[in-house]
């Protein structure tokens, strides 16, 4: 049976009278509905614009891009020495 919300799902959803755990999809973490995640995403939407399209290989680029990929390159954890943001995804390279 499939069901419909009109809002952001959580970790948590009633139907019919009952509370439900939920955790499907790819938010298990919950990050849509954390507020000071919501904040911190809508700070940076208006800072920066909700997509930068130009190519990597473009003379113009947004410098908060190359500051994350050298946090995350020097995280062992989270990625390797290479790592760069690609749309959505750390790759690999």
């Amino acid at each position: 049976m499939i069901r419909y919300f009109n809002k952001a799902i959580g970790p948590y959803l009633s139907f019919d009278k009952k509370s439900y755990l939920y955790f499907g999809g790819t938010g298990y973490l919950s990050l849509q509905t954390h507020y000071r995640f919501k904040r911190w995403l809508l700070k940076g939407v208006l800072k920066y614009g909700a997509h930068h399209g130009a190519s990597r290989q473009s003379n113009i680029r947004i410098s908060l891009f190359e500051k994350v990929e050298k946090v995350l390159a020097l995280d062992r954890h989270l990625c390797s020495e290479h790592a760069r943001l690609k749309n959505e995804d750390v790759i690999k390279h």
